[in-house]
C-alpha cells in the first residue's frame, strides 16, 4: 500500500495554493463526503490538522459545484486508500460527475 495519497489542486483563488498536495495513509482514520463539493478526510494525532476538507470543482479555473447522487469524492478517496500500487504514492482520480463534468480539486483546508 502506499504511504502517501496525491491530489492536485487546480484554479484556486491563490496561485500559491495550487498543486500537489500529499496525505499520510498512515494517518487517515475517515472519509466522508458532507456536500457534492465537499470531502472530509479525518486524521489521527488531534488538532490542529485532524481533519483535512477538499474542495471540489468541475472548472480548472474556479469554484464550480459538481453534480451527484452519490459519494463519489469520498469514493474515489477509499480507492486510493486501497490501491495497490506498490509506490509510496497514490494518486486520486476523481472522475466526473453525474453530468459527465471531469471534477477537480479547488481547495485543500488543515484544520
Amino acid at each position: 500500500m502506499a504511504k502517501f495519497i496525491s491530489m492536485e489542486v487546480v484554479g484556486n483563488a491563490n496561485d500559491y495554493e495550487n498543486g500537489q498536495q500529499l496525505l499520510n495513509v498512515d494517518q487517515i482514520t475517515g472519509v466522508q463526503q458532507s456536500a457534492d463539493q465537499t470531502v472530509e478526510v479525518f486524521l489521527a494525532g488531534g488538532t490542529p490538522g485532524d481533519k483535512v476538507t477538499i474542495t471540489l470543482s468541475t472548472s480548472t479555473s474556479g469554484a464550480v459545484n459538481p453534480v451527484m447522487t452519490a459519494n463519489l469524492g469520498a469514493n474515489a478517496i477509499n480507492r486510493a486508500l486501497t490501491a495497490n500500487p506498490g509506490g509510496v504514492k497514490a494518486t486520486v482520480n476523481w472522475g466526473v460527475d453525474d453530468n459527465g463534468a471531469q471534477m477537480y480539486v479547488n481547495n485543500v483546508t488543515f484544520a
